[in-house]
């Protein structure tokens, strides 16, 4: 706890790749991000996750997907290559590899520090239309599993996770555990943690997986 809540005093800004073995030292399931910084490192990084990865921008930009800085399903070699010179090119050499995470539903696990009651933690459903839906539940650090299913079981969009138009359901279990370790480690951090969105968690029909992380600490915000 307290090698990261150094990291978070420190001015400098937290990568997602850093995130993410944040997120896993704490039990919180996370995918095995790797940062590269020229074809050679993303080539190397691609071999050691193994094939289908996803490539993404690390160039510090809030909505990559808008800036076309991820490609997602990259089978080898060549489509890599491709895909990294073209994002070179448009955003800088700094990128992520990570390996391709199976299909599931979007949801999103976050925190902030409230003036009145401190880290908040908050939870909903995610991806691309987070921002639209506002469909979100909060609670105060720690809580456990069965606390995060009645926040779960709240949403406006609960449904979803049991499976929609034929679509297999969620595994809302592993979700829950995912939130309270979450929860765990918001309040262990405590006041030097500035913000921290995890958008997607993505929840498949057998577990869950943070995909993207963007974490601010409490010296960091601008």
């Amino acid at each position: 706890v307290m090698v990261w809540r150094k990291r978070l005093a420190d001015d400098m800004p937290v990568g997602e790749a850093e995130a993410m073995q944040m997120l896993r030292d704490f039990g919180v399931p996370a995918v095995e991000a790797v940062a590269a910084a020229s074809l050679d490192e993303a080539r190397a990084a691609a071999s050691w996750t193994g094939y289908p990865v996803v490539l993404k921008t690390a160039a510090g930009i809030a909505h990559k997907t808008e800036a076309q800085g991820v490609v997602l399903d990259i089978a080898d070699d060549a489509p890599l290559r491709t895909a990294y010179e073209d994002m070179e090119r448009r955003l800088g050499p700094a990128v992520i590899v990570a390996p391709l995470e199976a299909a599931g539903v979007e949801m999103i696990l976050g925190a902030r520090q409230d003036p009145q009651f401190g880290p908040l933690v908050s939870l909903g459903m995610g991806g691309v239309l987070a921002e639209t839906l506002h469909d979100v539940q909060f609670a105060l650090p720690p809580f456990d599993t069965a606390w995060a299913r009645r926040l779960v079981d709240r949403l406006r969009f609960r449904a979803v996770l049991d499976g929609v138009r034929g679509a297999p359901a969620a595994d809302i279990d592993a979700f829950c555990e995912a939130a309270a370790r979450f929860s765990v480690m918001i309040d262990a951090l405590g006041d030097s943690l500035g913000e921290i969105d995890l958008n997607p968690v993505i929840v498949s029909p057998s577990r869950c997986t943070a995909v993207d992380a963007l974490v601010v600490g409490q010296e960091q915000k601008g």
